[in-house]
């Protein structure tokens, strides 16, 4: 599955060579088989020849966004959760902006982000 490519011409008649995409069966398959064997997500990587980073993206979003239950690998405790205050801190300083101004900005960038996620589970559930 990782070795495999494809070929193909792009609109410039060039030809090209890529990845072959790693469907969701594959994937999934991917990481119970890493699971059973031990290997965590650098087997998953492996398997599928996709990079560590889109391996964990992918399974959280399978497990959050798609209610997906993947198993969880050992040690993966991940990056130390997030300050929000020192970040929105630091987000000031580095801008040169007021606090309060990085703070409503933040409230409208979660807002909008909220609100394209209800958009888009609302059109799955009406489909």
């Amino acid at each position: 599955m990782a070795n495999e490519t494809i070929t193909f011409t792009n609109s410039k008649g060039e030809v090209k060579t890529r990845r072959a995409p790693v469907g969701q069966e594959a994937f999934i398959e991917a990481v119970y088989a890493a699971h059973a064997a031990g290997d965590g997500v650098n087997g998953v990587c492996e398997r599928t020849g996709l990079t560590k980073g889109s391996v964990e993206a992918r399974m959280t979003k399978y497990r959050t966004d798609k209610g997906i239950p993947l198993p969880t690998f050992a040690g993966g405790k991940g990056a130390p959760r997030m300050n929000v205050d020192k970040a929105r801190e630091l987000a000031a300083r580095l801008s040169g902006k007021p606090l309060e101004t990085i703070v409503a900005e933040g409230e409208a960038l979660v807002a909008k982000s909220a609100a394209r996620k209800a958009a888009k589970a609302a059109e799955t559930a009406s489909a």
